[in-house]
C-alpha cells in the first residue's frame, strides 16, 4: 500500500450521511446496492466483490483504489492506495484495526465508493459503471433479492428498507430502455 491518493471531494459530493431507510444518494446519476456487513467475512457477499473487481480489471485498470477512514475524511484524511483485488482489501481491513472502524474504499477518478460501516457495506457508483456490475450478478431483479435477505430477510419491513432497496437500484431501472 501506497500513500498517492489524495481525497477526492467527490464522495461529499456523492453520499450523504444518511442511514438507512433514508437513501444516501446525493447524485442522480448514480445507483447503489446495500448488504448486511456483518453477514459475511470480506463485509458484502463474495460474488459482490467478484463482480465489481472484475469490472475494475477490465474497465478501468489505470485508475487507483484508494481508502480512507470516515473519521478523517472531511479534513482530508490519510487516504492510501490498495492493491487491486480481494487480498488487497483484506490486507487494508487488518491493517491498523480498519475493519473495525468506518471507512470508504473509492476510485481516484470519482466514478465509484463503499462506504463500509458498522452495519452496510454500501457500494454506489455511475450509472454506467453499477450497471455493469449488477448485470454480472444476474440483473436487477437479481440484486434487488440479495439485497432484500441480508437487509429485511423473512422479517415485516417496519421501517421501510424494502424502500431503501428499491430507491438505490432505481437509477439503473430508469437507464434501461
Amino acid at each position: 500500500m501506497s500513500n498517492k491518493c489524495c481525497l477526492p471531494d467527490f464522495i461529499a459530493a456523492s453520499l450523504s450521511d444518511a442511514t438507512p431507510p433514508d437513501l444516501p444518494l446525493l447524485r442522480e446519476d448514480w445507483a447503489g446496492m446495500a448488504f448486511d456487513r456483518n453477514l459475511y467475512e470480506d463485509f458484502a457477499p463474495n460474488d459482490v466483490w467478484v463482480a465489481w473487481l472484475k469490472v475494475l480489471s477490465e474497465n478501468f485498470a489505470d485508475i487507483a483504489m484508494c481508502a480512507v477512514r470516515c473519521s478523517e475524511s472531511s479534513d482530508g484524511g490519510n487516504p492510501v492506495e490498495i492493491e487491486r483485488g480481494l487480498d488487497g482489501l483484506r490486507s487494508y481491513w487488518l491493517e491498523d484495526g480498519n475493519f473495525v472502524r468506518d471507512h470508504y474504499l473509492y476510485s481516484h477518478d470519482g466514478r465509484w465508493v463503499v462506504k463500509l460501516d458498522q452495519d452496510v457495506t454500501l457500494f454506489a457508483g455511475d450509472v454506467t459503471f453499477l450497471a455493469d456490475v449488477v448485470a454480472r450478478l444476474g440483473g436487477v431483479e437479481h440484486v434487488e433479492k440479495m439485497m432484500r435477505r441480508d437487509l429485511i430477510g423473512t422479517a415485516e419491513d417496519v421501517v421501510g428498507l424494502g424502500g431503501y432497496v428499491k430507491g438505490l437500484l432505481a437509477p439503473l431501472n430508469a437507464s434501461t430502455p
